[in-house]
């Protein structure tokens, strides 16, 4: 039986985690911009804050809606929830390399557990369905603490800090 082509190969459905909506990525926008209020009040950058909320606000939010539609419904992506947290993982080619990018990510109400709870729930089948295939996975974050954190969570993965001031979290699959 011939494998799927990893370039186009859309991350797996997961027993017990639900397939995010249009409604669900409706929800995780005005999440995303509350995060932002939420960094602002635990020492986030202010000046790079106040200008990303701005631009949410007014003019990034009024404008994704139609490809927050359209991405829910990409054969190259999957958006999971647990209707406290959602987390987004879209194929893609970055360089040579078939990779997942795990984004996207966001929860109701920071600080109590669901975003670790959906991932717990989440990575142990996103790692082995990745080695198996050959995929990389790479996730991006702002903040110093869930860089780590989420290195931690998938094993072997190293955490690079970019120009932009994000941090990439990368894996390579193993066995390969």
């Amino acid at each position: 039986m011939p494998r799927t082509t990893p370039a186009v190969l859309r991350p797996p459905s997961v027993d017990g985690i639900a397939e995010a909506t249009a409604r669900d990525q409706l929800t995780y926008l005005l999440w995303q911009v509350r995060s932002y209020g939420y960094e602002w009040t635990h020492g986030g950058p202010r000046f790079t804050l106040a200008m990303m909320m701005f631009g949410w606000v007014f003019a990034v939010v009024p404008l994704l809606v139609p490809i927050v539609l359209a991405r829910v419904r990409s054969p190259r992506s999957r958006y999971y929830t647990t209707g406290q947290a959602i987390l987004g993982v879209v194929a893609q080619r970055r360089t040579l390399e078939p990779t997942w990018l795990l984004g996207d990510h966001a929860v109701a109400t920071q600080r109590h557990g669901h975003g670790k709870a959906l991932r717990d729930a989440l990575l142990p089948t996103l790692v082995a369905t990745s080695d198996h295939h050959g995929i990389v996975l790479i996730a991006e974050t702002r903040s110093h603490r869930l860089a780590h954190q989420y290195a931690a969570e998938l094993p072997g993965a190293t955490i690079t800090r970019r120009r932009n001031g994000t941090y990439q979290i990368r894996r390579a699959p193993r066995g390969r």
